[in-house]
């Protein structure tokens, strides 16, 4: 981490060193950028310091090779229920920084 508050940066450094291969480093990568184009720029800043914590499907992926199915089907999930108009409330209250509550119920949404 830079400073208190985790970055876009950091976490594009922990998945270079968490046993990821080459391309497994390339698709998480996309899929943080894809993330970062979906709720913004400083949607990683704001969540941090409005909540307190970092979605685990981020940080699992870029602790542990495991994560990466994980990370990889929330964010095509989200990229898929962006187009959807009737989501557009709850990217919002994404972008803003969403609680616990908040997050786990995007998890399963349908798509």
């Amino acid at each position: 981490m830079t400073g208190s508050e985790l970055t876009w940066q950091d976490l594009d450094r922990l998945i270079s060193g968490n046993g990821l291969t080459d391309q497994g480093v390339e698709t998480m990568r996309w899929a943080l950028m894809r993330l970062r184009m979906l709720l913004g720029d400083s949607w990683l800043a704001r969540q941090y310091r409005k909540q307190g914590w970092l979605p685990g499907e981020l940080l699992f992926a870029g602790t542990h090779v495991y994560g990466l199915p994980q990370a990889l089907w929330f964010v095509l999930r989200l990229d898929h229920a962006v187009t959807e108009p009737t989501f557009t409330k709850v990217r919002a209250e994404l972008r803003r920084g969403a609680d616990r509550a908040m997050w786990r119920h995007t998890e399963p949404f349908s798509v």
